[in-house]
């Protein structure tokens, strides 16, 4: 049975940093609440991801959101997204022959050309 773990990414503006924030230490409370280091923030707040139960080659673990690189002979870029009831992970994921190299909210930046 693999472990429940959120991670939530803050969507609120920050006037000091430029910087999403993204936190680890996340519990759902109810439909509108989320608390994150034991402190309660409404869950529109926050984009909200779930651990895949799944690490890299590095013992990193795999959230929803994460850019994950694969090399299945040339190097191929895969988003891990949750859809039509399971994660779009292949057998080089499952086996951990691949490395999380970021995640959608912090650096966007990979994804472009």
């Amino acid at each position: 049975m693999r472990e429940i773990k959120f991670r939530a990414c803050d969507k609120r503006k920050n006037l000091y940093e430029d910087a999403k924030r993204m936190y680890y230490n996340v519990y759902i409370i109810s439909e509108s609440d989320v608390s994150i280091n034991g402190l309660r923030f409404s869950i529109k707040d926050f984009e909200i991801m779930q651990f895949t139960g799944l690490k890299d080659k590095n013992g990193k673990e795999i959230y929803e959101g994460d850019i994950v690189l694969v090399d299945m002979g040339y190097r191929n870029l895969i988003i891990i997204e949750f859809k039509n009831g399971s994660y779009n992970v292949n057998s080089w994921i499952v086996n951990g022959d691949c490395e999380v190299i970021g995640n959608i909210y912090e650096n966007p930046e990979l994804l472009r050309g």
